[in-house]
């Protein structure tokens, strides 16, 4: 009865990740996007996404354009 309990529970804490319709693969992948990277900046206006290696300039937003990858900018 014991290991029937802890397959149940596991089951019970998967369930809300089959019922995203996503693969664990999938998964880890939204995860490591939503971990914010620091790109690399170039004379302190134009950056290049850490990701997709996507340059863009001006306001820095906290995602990329492209990828959707999650930005950690300095505190400068």
């Amino acid at each position: 009865a014991d290991m029937a309990h802890d397959v149940r529970k596991r089951l019970e804490r998967l369930k809300p990740y089959e019922d995203t319709g996503l693969t664990p693969e999938q998964i880890q992948k939204l995860k490591e996007r939503d971990t914010a990277k620091a790109p690399e900046v170039f004379d302190g206006h134009w950056y290049k996404c850490p990701t997709c290696g996507m340059y863009a300039g001006g306001l820095k937003g906290d995602f990329c354009h492209r990828c959707g990858q999650r930005l950690k900018w300095e505190v400068e």
